[in-house]
């Protein structure tokens, strides 16, 4: 291909790629309460039941770890040191 075809092919194309680039009138910014809407979606439904684990260590080096456990409506606390 020659140097004169690769311009006009070049010029031919770039305004083409260039209006493809522009987003659709259909895209208008989400407010907040539709920004948590699609979170809330994605993340789909808390697990009835679930455990958390914490450690913590303090600066003389002690170590506690904190359990908790939930089920349903029912919450534990379960303390290691």
């Amino acid at each position: 291909m020659t140097t004169g075809a690769c311009r006009v092919l070049f010029a031919w194309l770039f305004p083409l790629l260039l209006v493809a680039a522009l987003p659709a009138s259909a895209d208008v910014p989400l407010d907040a309460a539709a920004i948590y809407a699609k979170i809330a979606a994605a993340a789909g439904a808390e697990p009835a039941a679930y455990r958390e684990t914490l450690e913590f260590v303090s600066s003389n080096g002690t170590k506690m770890v904190e359990r908790d456990y939930y089920r349903g409506s029912d919450h534990r606390l379960v303390y290691d040191t």
